[in-house]
């Protein structure tokens, strides 16, 4: 449905524009969050998908019916009642204050923060409607899976590891070793660090990541792996008896050989929220 009396969108959104937004937003979402004056990032996204869903250039605040429609899908984008509308600020609202921002000549220490704030939250709002729309939900594991994952390579020492994870807030890392995907965690490198004396701590940064798992087979534990067109209702039902199963390797064929066992992306209970 369109807002204030205009047409629908005049691109549709296909899978695959779905795909690419909800991973541009939660990319650039990512980055603001890290640093609060990286808002720029997120509203660049905005006027891409508003360009797309308008059909021509333009500029943010004449995006503004097209995007709405947009959030409209999510169901935090409609008319929230009094149990909510304390919580979210209105999407109108929002959209005119990070329409406002951006039009602003700077952005820097509290104001950086405001706006960052409120284009992290209208973020959230399309990424919901890219999602959860009611008409073209994202049914299966490919649809919200994050691309490109970042793994750690078994040659790579623990040290890099351990400084991945550190400077990512990644608390599991995915890592392909004696033919299967397997996952390291945070508490696995962490018990592998500290579990000892401390003058052997340096030896055990440098020890590449295969050398360790053999020597200490803890280190490393079996992935959750599963096919794209695996449905997201059928993993969440696991959740609440498996929290391990909250990190999926999505994989083009699982159970095949090595060749065909490529990793397409991962999927954390973070992404189905």
């Amino acid at each position: 449905m369109s807002v204030a009396g205009t047409s629908s969108s005049w691109w549709p959104l296909r899978p695959e524009a779905r795909w690419h937004f909800l991973e541009e937003l939660r990319i650039a979402r990512l980055s603001a969050q890290k640093d609060a004056e990286a808002f720029d990032e997120l509203l660049f996204v905005f006027e891409r998908l508003g360009c797309y869903l308008k059909g021509r250039a333009a500029t943010l605040g004449k995006y503004k019916d097209e995007l709405l429609a947009l959030a409209e899908k999510s169901a935090l984008g409609g008319n929230l009642d009094a149990r909510l509308a304390n919580w979210h600020t209105d999407k109108s609202v929002l959209y005119t204050l990070v329409n406002q921002a951006r039009n602003d000549a700077l952005h820097q220490g509290a104001g950086a923060r405001h706006l960052t704030e409120h284009a992290i939250e209208l973020a959230l709002l399309f990424e919901d409607a890219l999602m959860n729309g009611a008409d073209d939900s994202m049914t299966e594991l490919r649809d919200i899976m994050v691309r490109s994952p970042v793994v750690a390579e078994p040659w790579q020492p623990v040290s890099f590891v351990r400084q991945v994870m550190l400077t990512n807030s990644y608390s599991t890392l995915p890592v392909y070793f004696d033919n299967k995907w397997r996952v390291i965690t945070d508490a696995q490198v962490a018990a592998f660090l500290r579990g000892v004396v401390s003058n052997d701590r340096l030896a055990r940064l440098g020890t590449p990541v295969e050398e360790a798992a053999k020597a200490h087979p803890t280190l490393l534990c079996d992935a959750s792996v599963e096919k794209p067109g695996t449905c997201i209702a059928d993993v969440v039902k696991r959740f609440s008896t498996n929290p391990q199963d909250a990190f999926i390797l999505v994989v083009e064929e699982p159970f095949a050989s090595p060749q065909s066992r490529a990793l397409l992306g991962i999927v954390t209970a973070f992404d189905i929220l």
